[in-house]
């Protein structure tokens, strides 16, 4: 226990005294004998700590001293073990250098042999090599003549071939350009038959579509709202025209009157109930399924949205449903 720690306990047991004195005034008598009991022991025990922590210092200043005579001796004893290495070393690397120039000797002897006996083995090899080039040579100039002799005759049929097949080409050539132009002019009249084969059924679709739209009531929405009171519920589509800004919405629904005036109450399309608030001037066509000679409500819906391209100038978002 440090002097600092024991102070701080007795400050603590101060404290404590300090505190039972003004609370238990009855029994201040046993606080003040237990206030001293507790000053007695620690200026008892406060000597005995410094004369302990005197010796223990002694103490670890002997133990320092040992152990630094002891590092002494291991440095001295290992610097002698090092020298008695070196010296081995050196001894041994001198037998070894010994050994090792006296093997050199012998194999640069070796090496002097053995260049010898090579030199008269190449020399050997390039004599008869030089005598199978000179025949090798001999033959090579025959097989060239023979060669050339050979590239001329296919020089000159390859000629003869290339103007046969030129002349080939030349008429397989027109024949294809005449061919082709035969085809194209048929292309070109097809192309115009499916035109006008094309402009013909967009203006019977057209004017069949002209034809429903334009047998059914037109009405403005007051108009409209007048009628919804008496008139009764029915499936088909219905054509909203902004005629102010010339816009179409085409819709579907099986209660045509009630979805009709959602949209001019704000809960159908937001766009034109919009226009529809700020004053444009609208008009409303309903067709009835059952009398349009279509058979789904899809087809009827995706082909007037088709005749006033509503999906693209208009209110719709899409072509229908697909």
């Amino acid at each position: 226990m440090g002097i600092g720690e024991r102070i701080f306990k007795l400050l603590i047991g101060i404290g404590i005294i300090v505190l039972a004195w003004n609370i238990f005034p009855e029994s201040r008598t046993y606080i003040v004998i237990f206030g001293a009991i507790i000053a007695m022991a620690l200026l008892i025990g406060l000597p005995i700590y410094i004369v302990e922590k005197i010796a223990n210092k002694r103490r670890q200043e002997e133990e320092k001293e040992a152990l630094r005579r002891k590092q002494e001796e291991f440095v001295k004893e290992i610097a002698r073990h090092q020298a008695e290495l070196e010296r081995k070393k050196e001894e041994e690397a001198k037998i070894r250098n010994e050994e090792l120039q006296k093997k050199q000797e012998e194999m640069a002897k070796i090496r002097r042999e053995l260049a010898l006996k090579r030199e008269k083995e190449e020399e050997e090899v390039r004599r008869q090599k030089q005598e199978e080039a000179a025949k090798w040579l001999e033959a090579e100039a025959q097989r060239r003549q023979m060669i050339e002799a050979r590239q001329r005759e296919l020089q000159e049929e390859t000629r003869r071939r290339n103007e046969e097949e030129f002349r080939r080409q030349q008429a397989e050539k027109a024949r294809l350009e005449e061919e082709a132009k035969r085809r194209e002019e048929e292309r070109r009249r097809r192309e115009e038959e499916l035109r006008q084969a094309q402009e013909e059924e967009e203006r019977r679709w057209s004017e069949r579509l002209d034809r429903l739209s334009s047998n059914t009531l037109e009405m403005s929405p007051k108009g409209f709202f007048n009628l919804k009171e008496r008139a009764e519920e029915f499936t088909g589509v219905y054509i909203l025209h902004n005629e102010s800004k010339d816009m179409y919405y085409i819709g579907q629904s099986v209660r045509v009157l009630s979805r009709v005036s959602q949209h001019f109450t704000g809960h159908g399309n937001g766009d034109v109930y919009a226009d529809f608030k700020y004053g444009d001037t609208f008009t409303i066509r309903c067709l009835s399924l059952a009398n349009s000679g279509y058979g789904s409500l899809d087809a009827l819906e995706k082909d007037f949205i088709k005749r006033y391209n509503a999906n693209v100038t208009g209110y719709n978002k899409t072509q229908g449903n697909l």
